[in-house]
């Protein structure tokens, strides 16, 4: 959706050889099909490589658009470094999995400019006042960093709180702690604020976050910025 809002209508893909990178590419295969969008060159890398120039060269001969990046951990760092020692003239896209303190660090200068969709707990301060989840999140924040202080958090810490707090919110509902009672209360649980969007489960959505609980941003001067 970004993409074709910004006009983008080719890209190069680069992703991992395990599972999650398989299943990125199934899926970004499947997405650009749907919106219009032209994947020319992709290439894969094992997540142990420590270079991925050979691919990437490959890709900066292209009319790629853009560049997305599937993977996690440290060889997104590795990719974004490699783009930049190619001196790429296009956008890199990280995937959702790399807003984290731990790629701004490894990556370094390299990583200036990248673009990563996000959950909003990565900008909290830039969201707008009137969007429901700033003050549960601005409170999350202050309280794992500067209370528990456990650090920086990145767009994996509000997981576990979001499952928990689901449960807890199952219970109240169910006014019950019986396993079946409560299962179907988080089933059947509606517009739940919480750090990673707002949940809206079914019996055929036990994700219940939509689109909208992503943002895209953009490291800026070594920071997490929310974009347009």
């Amino acid at each position: 959706m970004y993409l074709q809002k910004k006009g983008i209508t080719k890209i190069a893909i680069i992703t991992a050889t395990d599972k999650f990178g398989e299943e990125g590419e199934k899926s970004l295969v499947k997405l650009a099909k749907k919106y219009g969008i032209t994947i020319v060159a992709a290439e894969k890398f094992d997540v142990k490589d420590s270079d991925m120039t050979v691919q990437l060269t490959k890709m900066k001969n292209t009319d790629a658009q853009a560049l997305i990046c599937w993977t996690i951990g440290p060889p997104g760092s590795i990719v974004a470094k490699n783009v930049k020692q190619l001196d790429f003239k296009i956008p890199l896209i990280q995937c959702h999995g790399l807003p984290d303190p731990k790629y701004l660090e490894l990556a370094g200068a390299a990583a200036e400019g990248t673009m990563l969709p996000s959950t909003k707990l990565m900008v909290p301060d830039q969201l707008a006042d009137t969007d429901p989840q700033k003050k549960i999140i601005l409170e999350f924040v202050n309280e794992y960093e500067n209370v528990k202080k456990y650090g920086k958090v990145s767009t994996h810490s509000g997981y576990a709180w979001d499952a928990i707090m689901l449960v807890v919110n199952g219970m109240r509902k169910a006014g019950s702690t019986d396993p079946e009672k409560v299962r179907t209360a988080i089933e059947n649980t509606k517009n739940f604020v919480s750090i990673s969007g707002i949940y809206n489960m079914s019996p055929e959505d036990h994700c219940g976050l939509g689109v909208d609980s992503l943002v895209m941003i953009e490291v800026k001067d070594g920071k997490w910025k929310l974009l347009d």
